[in-house]
C-alpha cells in the first residue's frame, strides 16, 4: 500500500496539470478573441477617423476689385503697360518663390494701382507660374498668350470686374 500512494499522489498531480494546461489554452484563446476585439475596434477607429476628417475649404474671391475710378483711369491709360509690368513683377518674383503678394506689391508700386486691384495681377501672375510657366519662358510668345487666356483670364476678370478683351 506504500508503493501505491506515491502513485495516486502523482496521478493527482499530473490530472491537476493537466486541467492548468486546458484552462490556460482556453485562457489564451480568449486573450486572442479579446485582442482581434481591440484589433476590430483599433480599424474602426482609423475608418471613423477617416470619416470624421473633413477639409473646409473657404474660398475668399477677391470680385470687382479694380472697378474704382482710380483704378480704371489707370487701367484704361494707353500709355500703362499692365501686361509688360504684371510679366516684368512675375517673372522677378517667380526668382523670390512666386510670391502672390510679391507680384502684387510690384504692380501697385509700379503702376499706382490699389493694393485689392493689385493682387487680381498678382493672382494671374501666380497662375501663369503655376499653369504656363513652359509656354512662358518667352512671355511674348503666342503659347504663352493661349496659355494664360485658356487658364488665367477667367479669373482675373472675376477678381478684377475688368475683362480687357470686352474693350
Amino acid at each position: 500500500m506504500k508503493s501505491t500512494l506515491p502513485l495516486i499522489i502523482a496521478l493527482v498531480f499530473l490530472v491537476a496539470a493537466c486541467d492548468d494546461d486546458t484552462e490556460n489554452a482556453n485562457n489564451t484563446n480568449n486573450v486572442n478573441n479579446t485582442s482581434n476585439v481591440n484589433n476590430t475596434t483599433a480599424t474602426n477607429n482609423v475608418n471613423n477617423t477617416n470619416n470624421t476628417t473633413t477639409t473646409n475649404n473657404t474660398n475668399n474671391v477677391t470680385v470687382d476689385a479694380c472697378t474704382s475710378q482710380a483704378d480704371l483711369d489707370i487701367i484704361n491709360d494707353p500709355e500703362s503697360d499692365l501686361s509688360g509690368l504684371t510679366t516684368t513683377c512675375t517673372t522677378d518674383c517667380q526668382a523670390n518663390a512666386g510670391d502672390e503678394v510679391c507680384i502684387s506689391e510690384c504692380v501697385a508700386e509700379g503702376s499706382g494701382l490699389s493694393a485689392l486691384c493689385s493682387t487680381c495681377y498678382g493672382d494671374f501672375g501666380m497662375c501663369a507660374i503655376a499653369y504656363c510657366i513652359l509656354p512662358c519662358i518667352d512671355p511674348s510668345a503666342d503659347s504663352c498668350t493661349e496659355c494664360t487666356e485658356t487658364n488665367c483670364r477667367d479669373g482675373f476678370t472675376l477678381c478684377s470686374g475688368y475683362d480687357a478683351n470686352a474693350q
